[in-house]
């Protein structure tokens, strides 16, 4: 697999640069090329990302191009492949002196330098930072440069460390300082005409953090271990008084950490290797659900944290952490192994698969509901602290129970307010705020439900695929987990009933065939997050005498030879009946159809012949419905 490998740049003008323009004429830019190059191909740095030393641009990556402090341009790198330079292009008002910084943000800023600096460059450090092997995440390593001339190159503001793992199965790497030190958060760095390298770097106080998340693009990501799969974690060059802790936080929630009280210094530019990581490692601590006699346990802390008082990961509940879930229109980034890509997602139901404090903890964890977070109101008493809390500055909430007196405790971050309540968007993706906006995740603990089975034969299957925990039950979680059954129940079965079908909600469609030749189904009951009914999902199921289609459903196919209908209620939703899909229903008698309903397709009544009601919502919308015939494509 090709290491996409993400760092600083320098770039030469194409252009001259160094032209006069009279004080009462408008300043007019002009199109550049710009070459970069790198810091840091000289090993003595200690600034690399692979054992050869090798440092590349991404194509499209981009890059801020200020001609003077307010005046920001944006550059793009137009190279197809990664590589040591880059060609970037872009407009730019002509001035004798530019200042790059990477990576491009409207954020950045310029401003007038000060203790012998020309410039002041403002840019973010990011505080959750995905991971890439022997490399950094996309956008995580800021770089800047103050040029004239051809050519120049980019100076990191920022240190870090090098690690391997001992182990397999961490979700999270969390640095954190622990003398309250910040090390991530908007950044400002002294830049000067005659000197290559930033200097005076510092973090903005009131956008501060004294920590580093690491985490993984996918939601089913997890670091790899071995000496030779290497991860940097990037943070501002200071010293760390009192040390340092690295916690680890596993799949299962557990944590290990190790930690150094000795003072530690994060140089600039430079990456020092943590090694032995396994002889310092504590034994690994279990995040144990507090009951607080309520319908669910809370997580005694935040996803991303160990402390219960710090805000932890920011996160919405479709997960952001993991690039692979998107909202109807709205793109997001997808990690593959070679170039990014856009997936576009149309679901309108969020699913237990979207929501990520499952998919990091697995069992039974899971993003509270909104009606849960109100039972936590309702059910304890709220105590607002200021003694200190995360970074022993932030004020924190002592949430008791009313029942048996167990508390937790929650930080003072967005949502958690005894008056607001909870405000994290619930089942429809539609909300109040917008999906990318982000907020913190304490997850909750549901207990087991199971789910009893009528036909043994069927949950012998569905246990053999989808225990998870090997249990010998299956909880209507891990039936909610599930987003396929096809493959596991087998064709032409003997079973009367599938109620419990209705559980696997984590299913968007009834897949062709998966109930063909059931000749003795009876009845089932489709799981509410079904959109679409593929062809003959349901052919030949003589005995099915009636069915429930959920209202989710646009698309609705599969009901051929059903000979025991004798009615079927088409919901509202339903936009397109496909064709043949009540083909052959002898006993059909009854059809009511809604008013979402846009076409029917060729034949899909056909030999249906004791059709003798048809019910419309409405003679204007049954009137706009397009009925197509054989051969003539209407």
């Amino acid at each position: 697999m090709r290491t996409r490998l993400f760092l600083f740049a320098a770039m030469a003008l194409a252009v001259a640069c160094s032209v006069e323009t009279a004080p009462d004429q408008p300043v007019v830019s002009r199109k550049m090329t710009l070459t970069a190059s790198h810091e840091g191909s000289d090993p003595d740095t200690r600034t690399y990302t692979v054992s050869n030393s090798i440092i590349k641009w991404l194509p499209q990556d981009e890059l801020s191009v200020f001609s003077s402090p307010g005046v920001q341009s944006r550059f793009v790198n137009k190279e197809s492949d990664a590589s040591t330079t880059a060609s970037f292009e872009g407009d730019a008002a002509p001035s004798s002196n530019y200042v790059a910084v990477y990576p491009y943000s409207e954020d950045n800023r310029l401003s007038a330098g000060s203790g012998g600096y020309d410039y002041r460059v403002t840019i973010r450090i990011k505080q959750v930072q995905w991971y890439r092997e022997d490399s950094f995440g996309v956008d995580s390593y800021p770089t800047v440069s103050c040029f004239s001339g051809t050519s120049f190159t980019m100076y990191g503001i920022c240190g870090g460390i090098r690690f391997d793992l001992p182990f397999d199965g961490v979700k999270f790497v969390v640095f954190r300082s622990n003398g309250g030190e910040l090390i991530s958060g908007t950044v400002t760095a002294g830049l000067s005409k005659d000197s290559p390298e930033p200097g005076d770097i510092q973090i903005v106080p009131s956008g501060g953090s004294d920590k580093v998340i690491l985490a993984p693009l996918q939601t089913s990501g997890t670091f790899r271990s071995g000496m030779w799969t290497h991860y940097l974690i990037v943070m501002a060059p200071v010293v760390l008084e009192k040390g340092f802790t690295l916690y680890f936080v596993l799949k299962d929630g557990s944590v290990s950490e190790v930690s150094t009280s000795k003072p530690y210094t994060v140089k600039r530019a430079t990456f020092a290797k943590l090694t032995n990581l396994q002889d310092k490692m504590t034994p690994s601590k279990t995040m144990d659900p507090v009951d607080l006699g309520l319908s669910v346990d809370w997580a005694p802390c935040n996803l991303g944290t160990v402390d219960p008082t710090d805000p932890g990961v920011g996160l919405t509940w479709a997960d952001p952490m993991a690039y692979d879930i998107c909202f109807p229109d709205w793109y997001s980034w997808y990690g593959g192994t070679s170039d990014f890509q856009y997936i576009y997602d149309t679901a309108t139901q969020l699913r237990l698969s979207d929501d990520y404090a499952y998919t990091s903890l697995g069992g039974n964890w899971r993003t509270p509901t909104k009606e849960e977070f109100q039972e936590l109101v309702n059910g304890c008493t709220w105590v607002k602290k200021t003694d200190g809390g995360f970074s022993g500055k932030d004020p924190y909430w002592v949430v008791t129970s009313k029942s048996n007196g167990n508390s937790i405790i929650l930080p003072d971050a967005p949502c958690w307010t005894a008056t607001k309540g909870y405000e994290w968007r619930d089942g429809a993706v539609r909300a109040w705020r917008e999906p990318w906006y982000t907020d913190y995740t304490r997850p909750v603990y549901a207990r087991d439900d199971f789910i009893s089975f009528k036909e043994k034969g069927i949950e012998k299957a569905l246990l053999a695929k989808f225990d998870s925990n090997g249990d010998g039950k299956l909880s209507k979680m891990e039936a909610a987990a599930v987003t396929s059954l096809v493959g596991v129940l087998g064709t032409n079965q003997d079973y009367e009933s599938f109620d419990e079908y209705r559980y696997f909600t984590g299913l968007t469609s009834v897949s062709s065939l998966l109930f063909y030749k059931w000749k003795n189904l009876k009845s089932i009951k489709l799981p509410p997050s079904v959109s679409v009914i593929e062809s003959d999902a349901f052919g030949y199921c003589e005995s099915l005498t009636s069915i429930e289609i959920p209202s989710s459903v646009r698309e609705l196919d599969g009901f051929s030879h059903c000979t025991g209908l004798t009615e079927i209620i088409v919901p509202e939703g339903v936009k397109e009946i496909e064709g043949h899909a009540f083909s052959n229903c002898s006993n059909l008698v009854s059809v009511s159809l809604p008013s979402t309903l846009e076409e029917i397709g060729s034949g899909a009544f056909d030999w249906s012949y004791n059709i003798s009601k048809l019910n419309v919502a409405s003679l204007e919308s049954w009137l706009k419905v397009v009925l197509r015939f054989h051969g003539d494509g209407h």
